[in-house]
């Protein structure tokens, strides 16, 4: 796997064979390594950070996402078989905030702008919008992320 040798165990779960990957020793930690350094936050920060954590919030749906790197490994494989050059362009590196306060306050203002609109639906919680949704009946309420209600009460339920 990616030209490297991988610690693995077989085990049967309800009746079907899986492979698990372990760790050597020298790839655990004791947690007191990985433990941050106590910090003081302000209240500020850990409101806004709280705010955003809950502004995506929402149902997991594996089916959405796609393993590019196993396409783009395929398109090279492909590639190289037909006798193609291949160039492999170096990624551009995003630039880090200068600030995680700065960042929060960002990330905060663009969800307002993609799913808040004059309404204020945006600012209330999952479980708001849920018994808001609730009382109009909105068709499959229970499965949507806090985003898709937002769009589903603007739109009048």
């Amino acid at each position: 796997m990616r030209d490297r040798e991988h610690l693995a165990c077989l085990r049967v779960r309800e009746g079907v064979i899986t492979l698990e990957q372990m760790y050597f020793a020298d790839e655990i930690r004791a947690l007191d390594e990985l433990r941050p350094a106590k910090a003081k936050v302000d209240k500020k920060e850990l409101d806004m950070a709280a705010q955003l954590v809950e502004a995506y919030t929402g149902h997991f749906e594996p089916e959405k996402y796609e393993d590019t790197y196993r396409d783009a490994l395929r398109a090279i494989i492909r590639k190289k078989s037909k006798g193609e050059e291949i160039v492999i362009e170096e990624p551009e590196r995003e630039e880090e905030p200068a600030d995680l306060f700065a960042a929060l306050q960002a990330s905060i203002k663009a969800m307002s702008k993609n799913g808040g609109g004059g309404n204020g639906l945006s600012k209330l919680s999952r479980e708001e919008l849920y018994e808001r949704a609730k009382k109009k009946n909105v068709p499959g309420r229970s499965q949507m992320s806090k985003e898709e209600l937002v769009e589903a009460l603007s739109r009048g339920g």
